[in-house]
Protein backbone atom coordinates (compact mmCIF):
# COMPACT_ATOMS: atom_id res chain seq x y z
CA UNK A 1 0.00 0.00 0.00
CA UNK A 2 1.83 3.20 -1.24
CA UNK A 3 -1.18 5.60 0.22
CA UNK A 4 -2.06 6.63 3.68
CA UNK A 5 -4.43 4.43 4.99
CA UNK A 6 -7.05 7.68 6.22
CA UNK A 7 -10.31 7.30 3.92
CA UNK A 8 -10.09 9.84 0.81
CA UNK A 9 -6.57 10.69 1.63
CA UNK A 10 -4.51 9.57 -1.21
CA UNK A 11 -0.95 11.26 -0.16
CA UNK A 12 2.33 9.03 -0.40
CA UNK A 13 2.96 7.08 3.34
CA UNK A 14 5.70 8.62 5.27
CA UNK A 15 5.05 6.27 8.53
CA UNK A 16 4.29 2.93 7.69
CA UNK A 17 3.74 1.54 11.26
CA UNK A 18 1.29 3.18 12.94
CA UNK A 19 -2.17 2.20 15.36
CA UNK A 20 -3.92 3.78 12.37
CA UNK A 21 -1.69 1.88 10.00
CA UNK A 22 0.79 3.49 7.31
CA UNK A 23 0.11 7.39 7.39
CA UNK A 24 1.06 10.38 5.30
CA UNK A 25 2.96 12.97 6.42
CA UNK A 26 -0.07 15.01 8.01
CA UNK A 27 -2.07 12.34 9.19
CA UNK A 28 1.22 11.14 10.96
CA UNK A 29 1.67 14.84 12.46
CA UNK A 30 -1.55 14.50 13.97
CA UNK A 31 -1.02 11.48 15.17
CA UNK A 32 1.85 12.43 17.19
CA UNK A 33 0.16 15.20 18.52
CA UNK A 34 -2.94 13.29 20.19
CA UNK A 35 -4.84 14.27 17.88
CA UNK A 36 -7.80 12.71 16.25
CA UNK A 37 -7.44 11.71 12.58
CA UNK A 38 -8.94 14.29 10.34
CA UNK A 39 -9.47 15.57 6.56
CA UNK A 40 -6.04 17.75 5.75
CA UNK A 41 -6.94 21.25 4.59
CA UNK A 42 -5.91 21.76 0.82
CA UNK A 43 -3.90 23.76 -0.34
CA UNK A 44 -4.44 26.84 -2.50
CA UNK A 45 -1.91 29.08 -3.42
CA UNK A 46 -4.28 31.78 -4.79
CA UNK A 47 -6.58 31.30 -1.08
CA UNK A 48 -4.06 33.60 0.32
CA UNK A 49 -5.41 36.57 -1.55
CA UNK A 50 -9.01 36.42 -1.34
CA UNK A 51 -9.97 37.69 1.90
CA UNK A 52 -7.37 40.59 1.45
CA UNK A 53 -8.23 43.99 -0.06
CA UNK A 54 -6.25 45.29 -2.81
CA UNK A 55 -3.62 48.23 -2.16
CA UNK A 56 -4.71 51.37 -2.27
CA UNK A 57 -1.71 53.05 -4.69
CA UNK A 58 -3.01 53.80 -8.32
CA UNK A 59 -2.41 51.18 -10.24
CA UNK A 60 -1.15 48.48 -8.15
CA UNK A 61 -3.31 45.65 -7.87
CA UNK A 62 -1.83 43.53 -5.25
CA UNK A 63 -3.03 42.44 -2.04
CA UNK A 64 -2.18 44.31 1.07
CA UNK A 65 -1.01 42.27 3.36
CA UNK A 66 -0.54 44.55 6.66
CA UNK A 67 -2.56 46.13 9.14
CA UNK A 68 -1.41 49.67 6.52
CA UNK A 69 -3.17 48.83 3.94
CA UNK A 70 -0.92 48.65 0.93
CA UNK A 71 1.20 45.92 -0.52
CA UNK A 72 4.38 44.84 0.56
CA UNK A 73 6.70 47.38 -1.76
CA UNK A 74 4.52 50.23 -1.10
CA UNK A 75 4.87 49.50 2.87
CA UNK A 76 8.55 49.31 2.27
CA UNK A 77 8.79 52.64 0.41
CA UNK A 78 6.35 54.39 2.81
CA UNK A 79 8.59 52.83 5.86
CA UNK A 80 11.52 54.72 4.09
CA UNK A 81 9.98 58.19 4.05
CA UNK A 82 9.38 57.98 0.25
CA UNK A 83 5.81 58.45 -1.27
CA UNK A 84 4.55 55.39 -2.87
CA UNK A 85 5.28 55.60 -6.43
CA UNK A 86 5.11 52.80 -9.30
CA UNK A 87 6.66 49.58 -8.50
CA UNK A 88 8.97 47.81 -11.32
CA UNK A 89 8.58 44.71 -12.04
CA UNK A 90 11.91 43.77 -13.98
CA UNK A 91 11.73 41.10 -16.79
CA UNK A 92 14.93 39.45 -18.03
CA UNK A 93 15.59 39.53 -21.44
CA UNK A 94 17.01 36.44 -22.87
Amino acid sequence: MNSCSFTDCDKVVFVKKTDHGPLCNGHYAQYKKGQPLAPLRGYNPRSATKDHAICPVDDCDRPSWHKTGYCQSHKKQIQTGDEPSEIRNYKFQE
